[in-house]
């Protein structure tokens, strides 16, 4: 593989324009609307201890080299859930 050798970052030609698009890079974190579509990324994307994030179910998946592990991540809708619970707890004196 060749490679070109640039003396100098890579900066988007107009403010607010993006410098590079996930989908094209090679490991790192990549975004994918589905589960499904872990399967569409290409095997020359891959590399191992990428993370990709499933923007259909806000889950995170981890590539080991070999297989795409769950991350088992909390969601804000669980965390924010298990604070009322702790609030509410607190609130009626459960904790003294």
């Amino acid at each position: 593989m060749s490679s070109l050798k640039l003396p100098f970052p890579i900066v988007p030609a107009a403010s607010g324009e993006p410098s590079h698009y996930s989908k094209y890079g090679v490991g790192g974190l990549h975004c994918v609307g589905s589960v499904e579509n872990l399967a569409d990324i290409p095997a020359n994307l891959k590399e191992p201890g990428m993370i990709v994030f499933v923007m259909g179910d806000q889950s995170m998946w981890f590539w080991t080299g070999s297989a795409w592990n769950n991350l088992e991540i909390a969601k804000a809708s669980t965390i924010s859930g298990d604070l009322e619970d702790i609030m509410n707890l607190l609130k009626w004196g459960e904790f003294e």
